[in-house]
Protein backbone atom coordinates (compact mmCIF):
# COMPACT_ATOMS: atom_id res chain seq x y z
CA UNK A 1 0.00 0.00 0.00
CA UNK A 2 1.37 3.54 -0.86
CA UNK A 3 2.94 5.62 1.62
CA UNK A 4 0.22 8.08 1.86
CA UNK A 5 -2.41 5.85 2.21
CA UNK A 6 -1.39 3.56 4.86
CA UNK A 7 -0.74 6.29 6.92
CA UNK A 8 -4.37 8.36 6.62
CA UNK A 9 -5.92 4.98 7.43
CA UNK A 10 -3.72 4.58 10.49
CA UNK A 11 -4.77 8.51 11.48
CA UNK A 12 -7.94 7.35 11.08
CA UNK A 13 -7.72 3.86 12.68
CA UNK A 14 -5.60 4.62 15.90
CA UNK A 15 -4.38 8.07 16.44
CA UNK A 16 -2.03 11.00 14.83
CA UNK A 17 0.05 10.20 16.81
CA UNK A 18 3.67 9.46 15.42
CA UNK A 19 6.12 7.74 17.47
CA UNK A 20 9.68 9.85 17.62
CA UNK A 21 12.53 8.09 18.19
CA UNK A 22 15.26 9.93 19.28
CA UNK A 23 17.84 8.16 21.44
CA UNK A 24 19.85 11.20 22.33
CA UNK A 25 20.74 10.01 25.51
CA UNK A 26 22.34 6.74 23.80
CA UNK A 27 26.06 6.02 24.58
CA UNK A 28 26.28 3.16 21.90
CA UNK A 29 24.83 2.08 18.87
CA UNK A 30 23.80 -0.66 21.24
CA UNK A 31 22.35 1.66 23.77
CA UNK A 32 20.43 3.28 20.51
CA UNK A 33 18.74 -0.31 20.13
CA UNK A 34 17.84 -0.46 23.28
CA UNK A 35 16.46 2.80 23.53
CA UNK A 36 14.58 2.06 19.56
CA UNK A 37 13.15 -1.35 21.10
CA UNK A 38 11.58 0.14 24.30
CA UNK A 39 9.83 2.54 22.61
CA UNK A 40 8.42 0.03 20.13
CA UNK A 41 7.51 -2.22 22.37
CA UNK A 42 5.16 0.41 24.56
CA UNK A 43 3.79 1.81 21.01
CA UNK A 44 3.80 0.16 17.60
CA UNK A 45 0.47 -0.80 17.93
CA UNK A 46 -1.01 2.72 18.67
CA UNK A 47 0.72 4.67 16.46
CA UNK A 48 0.13 6.20 12.75
CA UNK A 49 3.68 6.62 12.07
CA UNK A 50 7.20 5.93 13.35
CA UNK A 51 10.09 8.83 12.95
CA UNK A 52 13.50 7.64 13.97
CA UNK A 53 16.21 10.89 13.76
CA UNK A 54 18.95 9.92 11.58
CA UNK A 55 21.45 11.82 13.45
CA UNK A 56 20.83 9.51 16.41
CA UNK A 57 22.00 6.39 15.18
CA UNK A 58 24.14 7.75 12.09
CA UNK A 59 26.70 9.56 14.82
CA UNK A 60 28.08 5.62 16.12
CA UNK A 61 28.77 4.69 12.43
CA UNK A 62 27.85 1.40 10.62
CA UNK A 63 26.57 -0.04 13.64
CA UNK A 64 24.50 3.05 14.26
CA UNK A 65 22.98 2.60 10.92
CA UNK A 66 22.82 -1.25 11.02
CA UNK A 67 20.52 -0.59 14.04
CA UNK A 68 18.01 2.20 12.36
CA UNK A 69 18.15 -0.46 9.69
CA UNK A 70 16.70 -2.83 11.94
CA UNK A 71 14.03 -0.40 13.46
CA UNK A 72 12.82 0.50 9.84
CA UNK A 73 12.65 -3.31 9.58
CA UNK A 74 10.21 -4.25 12.40
CA UNK A 75 8.07 -1.39 11.79
CA UNK A 76 7.67 -1.94 8.12
CA UNK A 77 6.83 -5.63 9.62
CA UNK A 78 4.39 -4.07 11.34
CA UNK A 79 2.79 -2.66 8.51
CA UNK A 80 3.39 0.81 10.50
CA UNK A 81 5.03 3.33 8.07
CA UNK A 82 8.58 4.57 9.11
CA UNK A 83 9.58 8.33 8.74
CA UNK A 84 13.60 8.33 8.49
CA UNK A 85 14.10 11.99 9.90
CA UNK A 86 17.23 12.67 7.99
CA UNK A 87 15.60 16.30 6.17
CA UNK A 88 18.08 15.67 3.09
CA UNK A 89 18.46 18.56 0.97
CA UNK A 90 21.36 18.75 -2.19
CA UNK A 91 21.39 19.04 -6.37
CA UNK A 92 20.09 16.43 -8.31
CA UNK A 93 22.54 14.31 -8.73
CA UNK A 94 23.37 14.14 -5.05
CA UNK A 95 19.64 13.18 -4.36
CA UNK A 96 19.89 10.40 -6.87
CA UNK A 97 22.27 8.95 -4.34
CA UNK A 98 20.48 9.75 -1.22
CA UNK A 99 16.92 8.04 -2.84
CA UNK A 100 19.22 4.39 -3.62
CA UNK A 101 20.16 4.92 0.24
CA UNK A 102 16.03 5.02 1.32
CA UNK A 103 14.23 3.94 -1.40
CA UNK A 104 13.73 0.49 -3.75
CA UNK A 105 15.38 -3.02 -3.95
CA UNK A 106 18.99 -2.62 -2.39
CA UNK A 107 18.24 0.42 -0.03
CA UNK A 108 20.36 -0.04 3.22
CA UNK A 109 17.75 1.96 4.97
CA UNK A 110 14.56 0.69 3.99
CA UNK A 111 12.24 3.62 4.86
CA UNK A 112 8.54 4.36 3.79
CA UNK A 113 8.91 7.85 3.61
CA UNK A 114 11.99 10.58 4.36
CA UNK A 115 12.42 14.30 5.65
CA UNK A 116 13.98 16.31 2.85
CA UNK A 117 15.23 20.53 2.73
CA UNK A 118 14.76 22.45 -0.13
CA UNK A 119 17.06 25.35 -0.02
CA UNK A 120 19.07 24.35 -2.90
CA UNK A 121 15.01 24.30 -4.50
CA UNK A 122 12.67 21.89 -4.53
CA UNK A 123 12.89 20.94 -7.94
CA UNK A 124 16.47 19.92 -6.95
CA UNK A 125 14.88 17.31 -5.11
CA UNK A 126 13.43 15.89 -8.10
CA UNK A 127 15.34 12.45 -8.52
CA UNK A 128 14.67 11.77 -4.47
CA UNK A 129 10.80 12.12 -5.42
CA UNK A 130 10.79 9.87 -8.69
CA UNK A 131 12.44 7.00 -7.04
CA UNK A 132 10.63 7.27 -3.95
CA UNK A 133 6.78 7.27 -6.05
CA UNK A 134 8.21 3.77 -7.83
CA UNK A 135 8.52 2.74 -4.27
CA UNK A 136 5.32 3.27 -3.44
CA UNK A 137 7.43 5.91 -0.60
CA UNK A 138 6.59 9.11 0.66
CA UNK A 139 8.95 12.27 1.87
CA UNK A 140 8.00 16.01 3.88
CA UNK A 141 9.53 18.31 3.03
CA UNK A 142 10.31 21.32 5.76
CA UNK A 143 8.15 24.44 5.18
CA UNK A 144 7.26 25.70 8.55
CA UNK A 145 9.95 24.50 10.70
CA UNK A 146 9.30 23.83 14.69
CA UNK A 147 12.55 26.07 15.70
CA UNK A 148 12.55 29.59 16.16
CA UNK A 149 15.81 30.05 14.23
CA UNK A 150 13.91 28.96 10.86
CA UNK A 151 11.35 31.87 11.10
CA UNK A 152 13.39 34.68 9.35
CA UNK A 153 14.07 32.85 6.31
CA UNK A 154 10.62 31.22 6.56
CA UNK A 155 8.63 34.09 6.22
CA UNK A 156 10.92 36.38 4.33
CA UNK A 157 9.12 37.91 1.04
CA UNK A 158 9.54 36.90 -2.46
CA UNK A 159 9.52 39.72 -5.31
CA UNK A 160 5.37 38.57 -6.30
CA UNK A 161 4.84 38.92 -2.32
CA UNK A 162 4.64 35.47 -1.47
CA UNK A 163 5.92 34.08 1.88
CA UNK A 164 9.18 31.64 1.20
CA UNK A 165 7.21 29.28 3.07
CA UNK A 166 4.51 29.58 0.89
CA UNK A 167 6.42 29.48 -2.63
CA UNK A 168 7.47 25.87 -1.20
CA UNK A 169 4.37 25.20 -0.62
CA UNK A 170 2.95 25.80 -4.13
CA UNK A 171 5.97 23.82 -5.16
CA UNK A 172 4.94 20.87 -3.25
CA UNK A 173 1.89 20.99 -4.45
CA UNK A 174 2.63 21.32 -7.79
CA UNK A 175 4.97 18.09 -7.48
CA UNK A 176 2.30 16.01 -6.31
CA UNK A 177 0.52 17.37 -9.57
CA UNK A 178 3.41 16.01 -11.07
CA UNK A 179 3.44 12.86 -9.83
CA UNK A 180 -0.16 11.85 -9.92
CA UNK A 181 -0.09 11.72 -6.22
CA UNK A 182 -0.18 13.08 -2.28
CA UNK A 183 3.05 11.52 -1.49
CA UNK A 184 4.71 14.52 -0.63
CA UNK A 185 3.69 16.32 2.64
CA UNK A 186 5.15 19.40 4.01
CA UNK A 187 6.57 19.40 7.61
CA UNK A 188 4.98 22.63 9.41
CA UNK A 189 5.53 23.03 13.73
CA UNK A 190 2.76 22.51 16.03
CA UNK A 191 4.45 25.49 17.50
CA UNK A 192 4.22 28.15 14.25
CA UNK A 193 1.44 30.44 14.74
CA UNK A 194 -1.29 31.86 12.15
CA UNK A 195 1.03 32.58 9.41
CA UNK A 196 1.96 29.00 8.96
CA UNK A 197 -2.14 28.93 7.74
CA UNK A 198 -1.41 29.77 4.32
CA UNK A 199 1.20 27.55 3.39
CA UNK A 200 -0.89 24.71 4.94
CA UNK A 201 -4.09 25.76 2.92
CA UNK A 202 -1.37 25.90 -0.68
CA UNK A 203 -0.77 22.12 0.18
CA UNK A 204 -4.18 21.50 -1.63
CA UNK A 205 -4.80 18.22 0.74
CA UNK A 206 -1.04 16.69 1.42
CA UNK A 207 -0.51 15.32 4.66
CA UNK A 208 1.66 17.33 7.57
CA UNK A 209 4.52 16.30 9.85
CA UNK A 210 4.32 18.59 12.72
CA UNK A 211 6.89 18.46 15.16
CA UNK A 212 6.95 20.71 18.41
CA UNK A 213 4.46 18.89 20.95
CA UNK A 214 5.63 18.34 24.45
CA UNK A 215 9.19 19.23 25.19
CA UNK A 216 9.67 22.37 22.50
CA UNK A 217 6.42 23.28 24.03
CA UNK A 218 3.73 22.58 21.73
CA UNK A 219 0.34 21.84 22.81
CA UNK A 220 -2.73 19.62 21.22
CA UNK A 221 -4.65 23.28 21.87
CA UNK A 222 -2.33 25.30 19.90
CA UNK A 223 -2.17 22.46 16.76
CA UNK A 224 -6.04 22.05 17.15
CA UNK A 225 -6.25 25.92 16.38
CA UNK A 226 -3.66 25.75 13.47
CA UNK A 227 -4.71 22.86 11.49
CA UNK A 228 -8.46 23.43 12.00
CA UNK A 229 -9.87 21.57 9.11
CA UNK A 230 -7.19 19.66 8.24
CA UNK A 231 -6.94 17.30 11.21
CA UNK A 232 -7.43 14.44 9.41
CA UNK A 233 -4.31 14.53 7.39
CA UNK A 234 -1.56 15.86 10.45
CA UNK A 235 1.09 13.40 12.16
CA UNK A 236 1.82 14.83 15.48
CA UNK A 237 5.14 13.24 16.36
CA UNK A 238 6.07 13.11 19.91
CA UNK A 239 9.70 11.71 21.47
CA UNK A 240 11.08 12.68 24.47
CA UNK A 241 7.94 13.61 26.33
CA UNK A 242 7.45 9.98 26.01
CA UNK A 243 10.79 9.12 27.59
CA UNK A 244 11.16 12.05 30.30
CA UNK A 245 9.96 9.41 33.00
CA UNK A 246 12.34 6.40 32.07
CA UNK A 247 12.06 3.61 29.81
CA UNK A 248 9.76 1.45 32.14
CA UNK A 249 7.28 -0.61 30.22
CA UNK A 250 4.51 0.26 32.27
CA UNK A 251 4.95 3.91 32.34
CA UNK A 252 5.91 4.40 28.54
CA UNK A 253 2.31 2.24 27.72
CA UNK A 254 0.59 4.74 30.52
CA UNK A 255 1.96 7.88 28.35
CA UNK A 256 1.35 6.66 25.11
CA UNK A 257 -2.01 5.55 25.71
CA UNK A 258 -2.37 9.09 27.06
CA UNK A 259 -0.96 11.01 24.40
CA UNK A 260 -3.08 9.04 21.37
CA UNK A 261 -5.98 9.74 23.74
CA UNK A 262 -5.46 13.58 22.98
CA UNK A 263 -4.06 12.82 19.80
CA UNK A 264 -7.53 11.45 19.09
CA UNK A 265 -9.30 14.26 20.35
CA UNK A 266 -7.27 16.43 17.95
CA UNK A 267 -8.39 14.28 15.28
CA UNK A 268 -12.03 14.41 15.75
CA UNK A 269 -12.83 18.10 16.72
CA UNK A 270 -13.18 18.85 13.01
CA UNK A 271 -13.59 22.37 12.07
CA UNK A 272 -15.23 23.07 15.83
CA UNK A 273 -12.14 24.51 16.66
CA UNK A 274 -11.50 27.97 15.22
CA UNK A 275 -8.31 28.73 13.13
Amino acid sequence: MAFTTRVLELIDERSPLCLGIDPASAESAAGAEQFAEALLDAALDSVAAVKPQMAYFERFGPAGLEVLARVCERCRKAGVPVIVDAKRGDIGSTMAGYAQAYFGPGAPIQADAVTATAYLGLKALAPLFDRMAEAGGGAFVVVCSSNPEGLPLQTAHLPDGRLVAEWLADEVAAENERLGSQSIGAVIGATCGAWARGPLERLHGAPVLAPGLGAQGGTFEQAARLFAGSEDRVLLPMSRALTSGGLDPGVLRERVRENAELARAFRDRGTRVPA
